[in-house]
């Protein structure tokens, strides 16, 4: 089983080394999270997303389409 996507810790960026969980606690932190997800699945569509950055993507995804 995989860890929940709120516990993923972003390894680059303003946000590095914090969880989704603790940087969606705030209308900005959520708002920049929603922004790197927009950023992160446009590049992704065009061939441009490292393959480091996969994994963020993904807990992206999974966080930000979760109902809860």
């Amino acid at each position: 089983m995989s860890a929940a996507p709120g516990t993923y810790i972003l390894t680059f960026g303003k946000h590095a080394g914090q969880t989704l969980d603790f940087i969606a606690r705030t209308d900005s932190g959520l708002k920049y999270l929603d922004w790197l997800h927009g950023e992160m699945a446009r590049e992704s569509r065009h061939g441009r997303l490292p393959g480091y950055k996969q994994p963020t993507l993904a807990a992206l995804m999974g966080y930000l389409n979760d109902p809860a």
